[in-house]
């Protein structure tokens, strides 16, 4: 039994690091940061583990403090499309071989759709001078499904 109240009380009596994986992509979070401590949380995540001293609380679990998107997908691969130039300050170019009713879609880094519309020729320009700067996804849709997908930076 001593060896239990040692142990607790040694959890709430020092400062204490966690490590965690950063697995989960979530929609709602924050970081709150001090000379002391840092605590980063996310509304959803999966418990992992949970310690108690009979009065505290403190949960363990994922948390996605930096996301790096790794690839695009290309779901028709005869369907030839340029997008110019990436990175992008303001104008961004769409240029295709044929239109066949395709239309784009722009989404930010937290998949909130942010711009859309249709290809209207085959060098359609889209001006993403009223998003902030970041990484974007360029969605090019036909008949409500996705045709080829790119990762956009904006300058």
């Amino acid at each position: 039994m001593k060896k239990k109240h040692l142990l607790i009380g040694a959890f709430i009596g020092s400062s204490m690091t966690v490590f965690a994986q950063q697995d989960i992509v979530s929609t709602q979070g924050d970081s709150y940061s001090n000379s002391n401590n840092t605590i980063d949380f996310t509304i959803g995540e999966p418990v992992i583990e949970t310690v108690s001293d009979g009065t505290n609380d403190v949960t363990q679990g994922f948390h996605q403090t930096q996301l790096t998107i790794t690839s695009v997908k290309d779901y028709e691969t005869d369907f030839i499309l340029n997008v110019f130039p990436n990175p992008t300050a303001q104008l961004l170019n769409v240029k295709v071989q044929q239109i066949n009713n395709e239309s784009y879609q722009i989404f930010d880094i937290n998949g909130k759709l942010v711009l859309e519309g249709k290809l209207s020729n085959t060098n359609t320009v889209i001006d993403m001078a009223g998003l902030a700067e970041g990484t974007f996804i360029l969605s090019i849709v036909r008949a409500n499904q996705p045709v080829k997908s790119f990762q956009i930076i904006k300058q």
